[in-house]
């Protein structure tokens, strides 16, 4: 008799913009000081989904983010990144294809989509992935 993995496949689509700039300025954490990303590695495995692929999107040209080489730093810790030009909703609108891409036209044996960001507007690509059977955690922390 084979052995049962109990771990769920997953991809993390992270908005990088949307998470450090919530940390930066509300929080006044820097998140690499406080091992973030590590720290959504754990708790995804804690819960029992491995992660197949995290990828972080952001405008890696921005100022502090450039400066502070943020784009390497999370290349040397296993996560993907893609740069989105400066424009609003960049990183979302970036999200969205790649999610939809991989929900529709891509084989991956993903169970679980991982959305990690503070924003409300991604309830639709949410609402979208579930009707196709998979199931969706987000990721978000509240701002008082």
């Amino acid at each position: 008799m084979g052995v049962i993995d109990l771990c769920k496949s997953a991809i993390v689509f992270m908005d990088y913009d949307n998470v450090w700039i919530t940390c930066e300025k509300n929080y006044n954490v820097d998140v690499f000081v406080k091992n973030f990303i590590d720290k959504i590695y754990d708790f995804m495995g804690e819960k029992g989904y491995k992660v197949n692929e995290f990828i972080a999107y952001g405008n890696y040209d921005n100022g502090k983010m450039s400066r502070d080489k943020h784009q390497t730093k999370l290349q040397t810790l296993g996560v993907q990144t893609r740069h989105c030009m400066n424009g609003k909703d960049s990183a979302d609108i970036a999200i969205v294809c790649d999610a939809l891409e991989k929900l529709f036209l891509t084989s991956t044996d993903n169970d679980t989509y991982i959305i990690v960001s503070c924003d409300k507007d991604i309830t639709p690509l949410i609402n979208k992935i579930k009707s196709q059977g998979k199931e969706v955690v987000l990721v978000t922390f509240a701002v008082n």
